[in-house]
């Protein structure tokens, strides 16, 4: 059969990649995270409350309010912001590199492919027919007395080194075909 073709292929491999995914993941974890260090930069405000049972007296309610203000942490804080929104920027070459490292392999695996199948068909129909017509003619000039034994033996192992490259190729084949299916 000839190759299948590389669009769909490629689309799939990037939807259903569970690398991409994972690095997709990983993106939307970091987002998460320069999220929470631009949170940091907010004042944090606290509130509690209490009761306290004083046995037959009455219960005592306490409420407290409080504001964290983030003074002279700001530096650190830009910091802390720089360095997610740098660690998100790589996750994101990271997500990047891995959908093209995706496109790559599908396109080597079909380069192979399409290699191997055409291989296949120069030797399914030309290469083998000839070299068992070789072997053929050979042996016919053998019975006569024109070629020697050596000559005979020489057109077998041709026929069965192409047959041994017949099968490589085909071999290749069902490789290429198991590395697009992953």
């Amino acid at each position: 059969p000839s190759p299948p073709d590389a669009d769909p292929l490629q689309t799939e491999a990037r939807v259903d990649s569970a690398w991409i995914l994972a690095q997709a993941r990983r993106v939307d974890q970091q987002q998460a995270a320069v999220e929470v260090a631009r949170t940091g930069r907010s004042p944090d405000l606290m509130l509690s409350g209490a009761r306290m049972s004083r046995g037959g007296l009455p219960s005592i309610w306490e409420i407290n309010v409080g504001v964290t203000l983030p003074i002279r942490k700001a530096d650190r804080q830009d910091r802390e912001i720089a360095e997610a929104a740098e660690e998100l920027q790589a996750r994101r070459e990271e997500t990047r590199s891995a959908v093209l490292d995706v496109e790559a392999t599908v396109r080597e695996h079909l380069l192979e492919l399409d290699r191997a199948l055409r291989l296949v068909e120069l030797f399914g129909e030309a290469i083998l027919p000839q070299a068992t017509l070789s072997l053929d003619s050979t042996i016919s000039g053998y019975s006569v007395g024109k070629v020697d034994f050596l000559t005979v033996l020489d057109s077998v192992v041709t026929l069965l080194t192409y047959e041994l490259e017949l099968e490589r190729a085909k071999s290749t084949a069902t490789m290429a075909l198991a590395g697009l299916e992953e």
